[in-house]
């Protein structure tokens, strides 16, 4: 069961650097504002996730994965293949 619904998330995990929505996950204790704050340093697109400490970033630049992990995010999932978000695609 485990292994299963690993390789349904295994795409959402495993942004490529072309993603163009992707969902930062900054550390747990972090408010909205540090999020937001954080992921718009990229100087991309950012909007709130369901959570105070997701930012939803959209980008056509590429690299938009690696430049958002400098900002402090500890994960980042692809929008496209169904992270948790606001559940809106680009």
């Amino acid at each position: 069961m485990a292994v299963s619904s690993l390789a349904v998330l295994a795409p959402a995990l495993t942004p490529s650097a072309t993603a163009a929505a992707v969902v930062a996950v900054y550390p747990l204790g972090w408010s909205r504002a540090q999020a937001l704050s954080a992921a718009s340093q990229t100087g991309d697109a950012v909007e709130p996730g369901r959570l105070n400490f997701l930012a939803i970033a959209r980008s056509q630049t590429p690299g938009l994965p690696a430049r958002l992990k400098k900002t402090g995010a500890l994960l980042i999932l692809d929008l496209q293949a169904g992270a948790c978000g606001k559940g809106r695609s680009a």
